[in-house]
């Protein structure tokens, strides 16, 4: 008798929408997200799950390096960085945006999304928001 494991879900690094690129955290990030959870006023907008804003960059990156080799099953939460496509197609990161208590199988999550504020008036906060729901509600399964 043949028991058939089911392959781990690979999850997709990025998500890509007309005017946004979404790019689930990556060690990479460590510095724009240490950044974002020292700004009061973002972390306002972005519900953090816990003590973010005493990490170091550091403890940012390992934490990530921890996460980054995790599958679907094993996490928590997804979060991207956001970035802006500009014309001069370079990515410029404006906000974040995650699902945490992520259950895929009965389709439940709470959402939180964060833009900075010099970068709000460029309305991509839907098309990011409609990607990630798109992708965690219609996609994976």
């Amino acid at each position: 008798m043949d028991i058939q494991v089911e392959k781990p879900f690979e999850l997709k690094q990025k998500l890509s929408g007309y005017r946004s690129e979404l790019v689930l955290f990556k060690p990479e990030h460590s510095n724009f997200l240490f950044q974002c959870y020292q700004n009061k006023n973002f972390m306002h907008l972005y519900h953090s799950w816990g003590n973010l804003e005493n990490l170091t960059i550091e403890e940012i990156k390992e934490k990530l390096l921890k996460e980054e080799n995790s599958i679907l099953s094993e996490r928590k939460k997804l979060e991207w960085v956001v970035f802006h496509k500009n014309n001069d197609c370079l990515s410029i990161p404006i906000g974040l945006i995650g699902l945490v208590s992520y259950n895929p199988v009965n389709k439940q999550a709470e959402f939180s999304a964060g833009f900075l504020q010099e970068y709000r008036k460029l309305r991509i906060g839907l098309e990011a928001v409609l990607l990630v729901l798109e992708y965690a509600f219609g996609t994976i399964k």
